[in-house]
């Protein structure tokens, strides 16, 4: 990792682990998988909507994550340890969800660059009942990002919904 305090990955129990709790990145975002330490056997934890994980922790009795939407803000979660694939309990939330039919979700686009294909994250505006005149395009706000560390996700943000809310993609 290229910046201290990253922590993706969980294990219980934490003096010898027999589960790890991990985040597997790919073309369409993070996973969040559970992991047998003694056969190897993953099972995907089922997070809709899910973003990112910000980080993972575990204590005596259960796991905990911070996890990101991309439809709402973040939440702590608990997960049980003896049974990862019944989910998780929200426990504490950053924020009320808003109302869906408000909320622009992002696009994943892949784009052709000079060295290779590059991945964007692309929110359309979403105002409902406002109309842009025919054949007009949005006014756009790109925000780019210095990963790998620092790389943009599908995540839930306030300012990018302010600003898709009132016809701005």
């Amino acid at each position: 990792l290229w910046t201290l305090g990253n922590q993706p990955l969980g294990m219980w129990p934490p003096a010898e682990p027999s589960v790890l709790l991990a985040l597997r990145h790919g073309d369409h975002g993070v996973e969040l998988v559970g992991v047998d330490a003694q056969t190897g056997t993953e099972t995907v934890i089922e997070t809709p909507a899910l973003a990112s994980v910000d980080a993972v922790a575990s204590t005596e009795d259960h796991l905990w994550a911070i996890l990101s939407f991309q439809d709402r803000p973040c939440e702590l979660v608990r997960f049980d340890p003896h049974d990862l694939a019944s989910g998780f309990t929200a426990m504490v939330k950053a924020g009320e969800a808003p109302d869906p039919e408000t909320v622009s979700r992002p696009e994943n686009l892949w784009i052709k660059g000079r060295h290779g294909h590059i991945q964007a994250w692309f929110y359309p505006p979403h105002c409902p009942g406002c109309a842009a005149p025919e054949g007009d395009r949005p006014p756009a706000i790109v925000l780019s990002h210095g990963g790998p560390t620092g790389a943009s996700d599908p995540r839930w943000q306030t300012k990018v919904q302010y600003w898709t809310g009132r016809g701005f993609a």
